[in-house]
């Protein structure tokens, strides 16, 4: 049996199949396989990117040692009372559902914009697991997705991406310069778009409406019932709804213009998105380092979706980078 139909028939017997988005409220929602054929150059899956249940489930690695997930592509239903659906209620489709975008709407669904690049619709997007930290690879520092890396950001004195990455000079240090930043790490890597944050955003509110505990959703909450951050301004750097969300702290030094050291422990950050125009922001609170941000999804971390513009038919990849602008952020996408 090939590789390919080995996998396959492992997601069979666990009641999914490649490119699946999954059930809201389910294990695995909002992540997913890509075809084993599929799988970009120099992205390796996780061991266990085949259980929905594992924190691996739909990860991917890339050569400088950058996590992101698989985001398959996916059809939506918005209710309106009179559509099958309670009004503003969401319902998700697989892929698989429809036979094209047409029959989809026939039921009223649609394809969702995050997955339709010049015209041509692609299967899915890689997005990176964590914010964008400088990473050692192969002789450069590029904008890397690693765990509890120290962020970047596009101030000179807070980790500034132009200061860091090679390639870039301080003059990069503007938003602007994360576009050069996600290509640190390749030249198919590229910032997020504003329709791959909405995607996100959906996939979070469908499995906030289907879920009702925390044993698949982790950050559920009765009256609250959204993703949650160190979004509360304070020395505790909690939750602003749940306390008990904690994150941790690290000191960024910072040299001054007379040569003394000093302790920064407040980074206020922002994500820039591409097709906004207008910026919102995120506080980040008093973290430099950023523990495990759970994204809108119940196994995965926050990351941003990427693509390669080269017109392929393929699932897209990136790298994300996570300082900064609340819709398309900072990030590197790529289309195989």
């Amino acid at each position: 049996m090939s590789m390919q139909r080995h996998l396959q028939s492992m997601l069979m017997r666990a009641g999914r199949r490649h490119n699946d988005i999954g059930t809201p409220g389910a294990w695995g929602f909002g992540v997913g396989v890509t075809p084993y054929d599929r799988v970009p150059a120099g992205w390796e899956p996780a061991a266990d990117h085949t259980t929905p249940d594992a924190d691996g489930y739909g990860n991917y690695t890339y050569l400088d040692g950058s996590v992101a997930a698989y985001v398959p592509a996916f059809y939506y239903k918005w209710g309106t009372g009179s559509n099958g659906l309670s009004i503003n209620t969401i319902d998700i489709k697989n892929i698989w559902t429809f036979r094209d975008r047409a029959h989809a709407a026939q039921s009223g669904y649609a394809l969702h914009r995050a997955f339709v690049d010049g015209g041509q619709v692609m299967p899915g997007a890689f997005v990176d697991k964590y914010q964008w930290s400088a990473n050692s690879y192969n002789g450069n520092v590029v904008a890397g997705s690693i765990k509890n890396g120290d962020p970047l950001s596009s101030s000179a004195s807070r980790n500034g991406w132009g200061s860091l990455l090679t390639g870039l000079t301080t003059t990069d240090n503007i938003y602007a310069g994360a576009l050069k930043a996600a290509k640190t790490r390749g030249q198919d890597f590229f910032c997020n778009s504003r329709f791959i944050w909405a995607a996100l955003a959906m996939l979070s509110y469908a499995h906030a409406q289907a879920s009702s505990s925390t044993e698949r959703c982790g950050w559920y909450m009765a009256g609250a019932n959204y993703p949650k951050g160190n979004n509360s301004n304070n020395a505790a750097r909690t939750d602003v709804d749940d306390t008990s969300c904690s994150w941790t702290s690290k000191r960024l030094q910072l040299l001054r213009p007379d040569g003394q050291r000093v302790d920064i422990r407040k980074i206020h950050a922002q994500r820039s998105k591409l097709g906004h125009c207008r910026s919102e922001r995120q506080r980040l609170g008093s973290h430099a380092r950023i523990h495990e941000q759970r994204l809108p999804f119940p196994h995965f971390q926050r990351g941003r979706i990427d693509r390669r513009c080269d017109g392929r038919h393929d699932p897209v990849y990136g790298s994300v980078e996570r300082s900064r602008v609340f819709g398309p952020s900072r990030q590197s996408r790529r289309h195989l």
